[in-house]
């Protein structure tokens, strides 16, 4: 039953059982639910349609390699909850993605307080992001972050991968909230003269997102947006939306993440890469 419908039938409850005597959780119960939660993640599919819970648990199980495993319980909705046996393989996890499931984007939480799912809003997904058309000024770590700042959290930034496979890009690791547009290019003043560069971006394992609104969570024939989604579009606009899309860098080209000490890992394939200490 959903968060919604269950506070619609708490409030019919009668003035009588709402002043009925309250239990108070001990402190020894409360440490182990605290626990519990602190190596938890909920997970939510943003797509419009139902997702098949049991296969989605099934696919998870069995993708995920953690040192000790993990619990997958299904939730209302499109929700699920993860409950890892350490912090370790749940920052395992939450650095190796983005995680799809049937082309859709998985959206993860860190339950607070109580873990109430209705308060959580499943809108921080993180990508890597291949920075394009870069002259040779901005190819250092502190300028990858300035960009990367431009489209979200940075959390890492990589130069070492574009380098070994004799490419002119940065990567930079960064979350972005799903529910604003996906930025497809920055606009930078390099030398403060008026001169715009122009740099395009590439989301590495990005699945399907809607061309038509640049959002994720539903694809172009779902969107809301007005108009039927079949307006003149150009060669070079249909390319650009496919060019968003890009595969993981090879798996052999890695690098150590500044921020955690692990050894990032892509693959040619495009599937779920892992971190490996």
């Amino acid at each position: 039953m959903k968060s919604e419908e269950l506070a619609m039938l708490c409030s019919a409850l009668s003035i009588k059982e709402k002043k009925s005597p309250i239990g108070t959780l001990d402190s020894k119960l409360k440490a182990k639910g605290e626990q519990l939660l602190s190596f938890c993640l909920v997970g939510k599919v943003l797509i419009n349609k139902l997702v098949n819970k049991d296969a989605l648990i099934n696919v998870l199980s069995n993708l995920w390699r953690t040192n000790e495993g993990v619990d997958i319980e299904a939730l209302e909705g499109n929700l699920f909850a993860c409950y890892f046996k350490n912090l370790e393989d749940r920052k395992y996890i939450q650095q190796g993605g983005p995680w799809t499931f049937d082309r859709a984007i998985i959206a993860f939480e860190e339950p607070s307080g109580t873990g109430d799912v209705a308060s959580m809003n499943f809108n921080r997904v993180e990508f890597w992001v291949q920075i394009h058309n870069l002259p040779l000024l901005c190819l250092t770590e502190d300028i990858g972050t300035f960009l990367g700042k431009m489209i979200g959290e940075v959390t890492d930034v990589d130069l070492l991968v574009a380098k070994n496979i004799g490419e002119n890009f940065i990567r930079v690791r960064v979350v972005i909230d799903s529910e604003k547009l996906l930025k497809r290019s920055l606009r930078v003043d390099l030398l403060g003269n008026g001169i715009i560069t122009t740099m395009l971006l590439r989301y590495e394992r990005l699945q399907d997102f809607c061309f038509k609104c640049n959002k994720l969570g539903h694809s172009l024939r779902e969107c809301s947006e007005p108009g039927d989604g079949e307006e003149s579009i150009t060669e070079a606009q249909l390319r650009l939306n496919v060019w968003l899309r890009s595969e993981s860098p090879p798996k052999r080209f890695h690098h150590r993440n500044a921020l955690t000490g692990r050894w990032n890992w892509g693959n040619q394939s495009g599937k779920p890469h892992f971190s490996s200490g």
